[in-house]
């Protein structure tokens, strides 16, 4: 029986990406099943907008659990003016150093009955170590399958819990006995859009267009340096003219700031009227439901792609 869970990440909390968002629902679901809780994370400097803010308030979040924040050198924020093979080395020393340290602080004071993790360079630790491991995968990156494939057999490593039937098979093939296995796709809160107003209000609240028909995407511009398809959004909409539709409209939110000018760039060569789009950087999540409340359609408009049409269960959806 579970009692006290330890989750552990390497990644800044708050923060504007999704997966801030997942790692605290799933804290939060797991403390709703009577487990407590203990959320390790590490020091990281923060953008302005986010400093003094507690991961909590952030994610409006009840505080059925504990966070806590471990010392660490966030070396991240130096590493962008470096060759990208020196900071990405970089960064992976970073994580292993806190990793060890956040593990010896797990093992001996945090004393889990399990512990939970999303990234595998900390589970492999955890299974030296000898603790009972949960790892949570989101993707598989190439050089990391060496090190996940080297837990294939290790009696610490509990469960591989992957998004999709496709990272399964993925993994059954190098070798991982299905028994460890575990497909658990992204899920989602409903109490979170019930009560919602109605759609005029949630208009007249963000001053968007009452009577158009608003296409909207609702979710981060870029995904591991990847565009998530705002530029095929725009380009549709140089298509609408000639098909007879005037009253339309296109609403994306997410961010990040720093590409917003290429879409206006983009919209304006391709001879679209600027009043007809409004594109803006993150909103805090407590105000997505109203966002995606105010569209008449939303829209994921990746691209097929290997990534996105195998190994992704994107929370937008």
């Amino acid at each position: 029986m579970i009692r006290r869970l330890v989750y552990i990440t390497f990644n800044r909390l708050p923060t504007e990406k999704a997966h801030g968002w997942q790692i605290l629902q799933m804290c939060n679901a797991f403390s709703k099943l009577g487990i407590e809780v203990i959320l390790l994370h590490p020091f990281r400097l923060q953008p302005p907008g986010l400093r003094g803010i507690s991961p909590f308030a952030y994610y409006g979040i009840k505080r059925g659990f504990r966070i806590i924040k471990l010392p660490n050198f966030d070396l991240i924020p130096f590493l962008q003016r470096l060759p990208s093979l020196i900071s990405s080395f970089m960064r992976e020393l970073n994580l292993a150093l806190w990793s060890v340290g956040a593990i010896i602080y797990a093992k001996y004071l945090a004393k889990g009955d399990v512990y939970f993790t999303r990234n595998i360079i900390i589970a492999k630790f955890l299974t030296f170590f000898g603790l009972p491991t949960i790892l949570e995968l989101h993707r598989i990156p190439r050089w990391e399958k060496v090190i996940l494939i080297s837990m294939i057999h290790h009696r610490s490593l509990k469960k591989v819990i992957t998004l999709t039937e496709a990272m399964k098979r993925r993994l059954i093939n190098s070798g991982f006995p299905p028994s460890k296995l575990l497909v658990l796709p992204d899920g989602v809160d409903l109490s979170l859009f019930e009560n919602l107003p109605p759609r005029t209000v949630t208009r007249e609240r963000f001053n968007l267009p009452l009577d158009s028909f608003i296409v909207g995407y609702i979710g981060r511009f870029l995904s591991m340096g990847m565009e998530k398809g705002v530029t095929n959004l725009i380009k549709s909409l140089s298509y609408f003219p000639s098909l007879g539709i005037k009253d339309y409209f296109l609403l994306c939110v997410g961010g990040p700031s720093q590409i917003i000018p290429a879409y206006i760039d983009m919209a304006k060569k391709l001879r679209i009227d600027l009043r007809k789009i409004r594109i803006l950087d993150r909103v805090p999540p407590q105000e997505v439901p109203l966002w995606i409340r105010a569209c008449d359609v939303v829209t994921i408009p990746w691209a097929w792609k290997e990534f996105s049409a195998y190994y992704t269960s994107p929370l937008k959806l």
